[in-house]
């Protein structure tokens, strides 16, 4: 986890997704840094869990006089963790604004002003497939769910992350409703490029002795009307210096900080 910690504060991201964490990993990175610059929202379930962090509401006055539920979207259905986030764009008087904050040792990021745009932002996990689990119901259904769910909401601005637990071989294509404007982010901008599988069984070489496969379980899926996507990457793909293991065969192998990749998603407002 230190390790993740570390990718987290090399790259400063404003909206943070994370899956399967653990009490005792939630407490290495709450001692981070970087923690008390966001704002958690956490999946009400037992350990492990996933947690949403965001820039875009930290130390907004807002938050400390109106309840949680105020950034809630209203009933997320089973296994959805999300919240809505204002963006701004930072003005002159918002920038003073910064300023005096810092002075006096108080957190006022530009997007916690008025709200120019909405962004829903979701994450989740699906149950994972296995060979006599072929297109399974449940993903499937659970897929279509979410994006009723979003629809109900309005949202414009939408994006939903995380581990989908899909293999293209086992389920097919991702079931993106046609016409419904989602697309996934990775497809959109890479396609041309690389493959995006963030289980890589050769790529990472942690996994040397594991099942071989090449799958992406891990997506970015947007909707956005008021943002345009700019950039999607691998991170975590590097293994750490000086930690390594022995398999079950003995072999030395070199340690990742996860089996399985991580993505960075920018996106960008657009001009007006």
């Amino acid at each position: 986890m230190h390790s993740i910690s570390d990718l987290i504060a090399s790259h400063d991201p404003d909206v943070i997704f994370l899956q399967e964490v653990t009490g005792y990993m939630k407490d290495i990175l709450r001692r981070s840094p970087w923690w008390e610059q966001y704002r958690e929202f956490t999946a009400p379930t037992s350990s492990p869990c996933s947690i949403l962090l965001t820039k875009l509401h930290a130390g907004d006055d807002r938050c400390d006089i109106m309840p949680e539920p105020w950034l809630r979207p209203p009933g997320d259905p089973a296994g959805l963790l999300s919240a809505f986030l204002d963006w701004k764009r930072p003005t002159d008087t918002d920038r003073d604004a910064v300023k005096d904050r810092k002075k006096k040792n108080r957190r006022l990021h530009p997007m916690c002003c008025d709200c120019e745009h909405r962004l829903h932002a979701a994450t989740c996990r699906f149950p994972g497939p296995t060979q006599s689990d072929i297109r399974s119901v449940d993903r499937i259904g659970r897929a279509h769910e979410y994006f009723r769910h979003f629809a109900n909401c309005s949202d414009h601005n939408a994006v939903l992350a995380g581990d989908m637990s899909l293999d293209d071989d086992l389920d097919g294509p991702f079931p993106i409703p046609a016409g419904s404007g989602w697309v996934d982010a990775w497809c959109e901008l890479r396609a041309s490029d690389v493959a995006g599988w963030t289980y890589d069984s050769v790529a990472n070489p942690m996994l040397r002795g594991f099942k071989p496969g090449l799958t992406r379980p891990d997506r970015f899926l947007c909707k956005l009307r008021d943002f345009d996507l700019y950039s999607i990457e691998m991170v975590g793909t590097e293994a750490i210096r000086g930690v390594t293991y022995y398999d079950d065969n003995g072999d030395l192998l070199p340690v990742l900080p996860s089996h399985r990749f991580g993505l960075l998603l920018t996106i960008s407002p657009k001009q007006a």
